[in-house]
């Protein structure tokens, strides 16, 4: 019950924009550690578990204990979530940030609500249960509980490192802008690259800001007419834009660090003939430009 309220209580204010070390605690605990404790649980719901039933050998019953228990959920957790992440990445469709919190929902809670389900099936003298009660005696550890041990130990520590940002932060990428366009259903082969004259066609304008902070964009659609243009208007989302040679149609658009811009713009010809539909997006000192042919008959 406390991963799904956690799980949830994080996507929630993930969505909301709120931003804190403690948020960031809790989405590092959604990644690294309840995908796998949840597994766990609903894989071995009661305090033993028989390994050797899974393949049908003759062993008996064996406690799981605690530090078992941790040291499996942060292995699973890497597991579980990096083979979901890379099935969604190769998927259809775009991998944002929304599908990726949607990842942590159905992991954390479906594992946890399966565990749930079958710890209630169990006996109550039966069901695992956290014990925080201290020992007295310590006896001497075994070559197995020291390896145990110290495999948990590096964990923790390159855990906070990687946190702290002291590890990995050599692969960072640089500062950049996503700017590509797709037809109106966000394909490549929906582009209108075919026309007719007097019929329109939508071109999907897409920019992600990954400048590392506030960036002001500016962006130009047209067709030249001996390398410039002679006429600049504005361009109007909801109108249908016909591109002459030597026109173009300018917006500007400010986006927050992550923040995504897409919309489609309806565009047609007067003439016919083959146009070069360039799409330039200024933006500081930098330029990106893409290039759209379309033949109209």
């Amino acid at each position: 019950m406390l991963v799904c309220a956690i799980s949830c209580l994080t996507v929630l204010l993930s969505i909301m924009g709120v931003a804190s070390p403690i948020i960031s605690f809790m989405a590092f605990l959604c990644v690294y550690f309840m995908p796998g404790w949840a597994l766990v649980s609903a894989l071995f719901p009661g305090r033993t578990a028989n390994l050797g039933r899974l393949t049908k050998a003759d062993t008996s019953d064996s406690e799981i204990s605690l530090l078992e228990r941790l040291v499996v959920s942060v292995v699973l957790s890497l597991l579980v979530f990096a083979i979901g992440s890379i099935s969604l990445a190769w998927s259809p469709g775009e991998f944002d940030e929304g599908v990726l919190l949607a990842e942590v929902l159905l992991l954390n809670v479906g594992f946890a609500a399966l565990a749930m389900y079958r710890r209630f099936q169990l006996p109550r003298d039966q069901e695992f249960e956290l014990s925080f009660e201290i020992g007295t005696k310590v006896g001497p550890y075994s070559s197995a509980e020291k390896a145990v041990i110290g495999i948990v130990s590096v964990a923790c520590v390159a855990a906070v490192l990687i946190a702290a940002g002291v590890l990995g932060g050599g692969v960072a990428p640089e500062p950049h802008t996503e700017f590509f366009i797709t037809g109106p259903d966000g394909s490549l082969g929906s582009l209108p690259q075919t026309l007719a004259v007097g019929k329109n066609g939508t071109v999907l304008l897409n920019f992600v800001n990954k400048m590392g902070a506030e960036q002001r964009y500016d962006l130009l659609v047209g067709v030249m007419a001996n390398g410039t243009y002679l006429n600049r208007t504005a361009i109007d989302w909801t109108a249908v834009h016909t591109l002459i040679p030597g026109d173009a149609f300018e917006a500007n658009e400010t986006l927050r660090d992550g923040q995504k811009f897409s919309s489609g713009m309806v565009i047609d010809f007067e003439s016919e003939g083959v146009y070069q539909v360039m799409f330039q997006l200024d933006f500081g000192a930098e330029q990106e430009l893409l290039w759209l042919y379309v033949t109209v008959s």
